[in-house]
């Protein structure tokens, strides 16, 4: 394996790394927030967002490492593909939730997920855009 190979393995478990912490973060966070104002209701909204968000960060970890590997000139593509993907897998599961959950419990669900979903874009905006300065 060469020196690339090694360096874009490193920061792709790296990226992951920081989505976990930043995801454990916010959920903590979230957490509190349920505990100290007593609010009931939050805690499937806080599982399915934070679900979302794994598989979400994980998923596009490991699709980069690969593209960046194998394709690096299909990169600029990648990312315009997972902001798009991101986004039409986000709206399924909002209308799978609205299915299930009902009208009644999306205003809640739509704050969780939306806290996630911008961390989401944030770190990978972030990380990328470190990533191309170095």
């Amino acid at each position: 394996m060469d020196e690339k190979m090694t360096d874009i393995n490193k920061l792709c478990k790296l990226y992951i790394k920081q989505g976990l912490w930043a995801i454990i973060g916010l959920s903590f966070f979230i957490l509190s927030i349920m505990w100290i104002g007593a609010i009931k209701g939050m805690l499937v909204p806080l599982t399915v967002a934070v679900v979302f968000s794994l598989m979400s960060e994980i998923t596009e970890a490991k699709v980069w490492c690969r593209v960046a590997q194998r394709a690096v000139d299909s990169l600029p593509t990648f990312f315009m593909a997972v902001s798009g993907f991101r986004m039409l897998l986000a709206l399924i599961v909002f209308f799978v939730y609205y299915l299930i959950a009902g009208r009644s419990e999306m205003s809640v669900f739509f704050l969780i997920f939306l806290v996630f979903y911008l961390m989401l874009i944030i770190h990978h905006a972030l990380f990328f855009a470190k990533m191309q300065k170095s």
